[in-house]
């Protein structure tokens, strides 16, 4: 027996497994999509260039700013030595702060201009800090073979070492 709400009407039924999956798949390709077209308007980003070498307990500054009238959020990217990138940070938190493993962030977005920043800093850093640090805008990724999404490495990272005694040199 089955029931509609009108007299004639196909009785409700739950979605198969199937369906469900082939509607997250189209919601993910919209998704996707939007993506790539909006990436397409001509985002430019300027962050910190060359390599950057600091005594560990240091403080660290990594600038980033962006232009972009479409873009509302931005990543930092972080890739240690032999791994694949990794999000570190984004502008997505509640507070339009962020912060992780002691490094933070704050989006600052100019309503006048399309110039924005999401700048990384970190108080203290130590010798595991040492890694290339990519900012992203509007949710790109960062591909290591290619030099990750527009921005290139800063060069090799240098091995830690040396500096004064009982302090040791973190490459970024």
């Amino acid at each position: 027996m089955s029931f509609g709400i009108f007299r004639g009407t196909k009785p409700f039924s739950f979605p198969t497994p199937q369906t469900a999956m082939l509607s997250a798949f189209c919601s993910m390709l919209v998704v996707v999509l939007l993506v790539i077209l909006r990436g397409t308007h001509g985002d430019s980003v300027t962050q910190t260039e060359g390599p950057v070498t600091l005594l560990e307990g240091m403080p660290l500054t990594l600038n980033c700013t962006y232009q972009s009238g479409y873009t509302v959020f931005v990543f930092w990217y972080v890739q240690y030595r032999n791994k694949e990138p990794e999000c570190l940070l984004n502008s997505l938190s509640e507070n339009q702060g962020a912060e992780h493993h002691g490094f933070q962030a704050s989006h600052v977005a100019s309503l006048v201009t399309s110039d924005s920043s999401f700048h990384l800093q970190k108080r203290s850093v130590r010798v595991s800090d040492s890694a290339v640090y990519y900012c992203v805008p509007g949710g790109g990724t960062v591909r290591a073979a290619a030099g990750g999404a527009g921005h290139k490495p800063r060069g090799a990272l240098e091995e830690p070492g040396g500096g004064q005694p009982g302090r040791e040199m973190v490459s970024l």
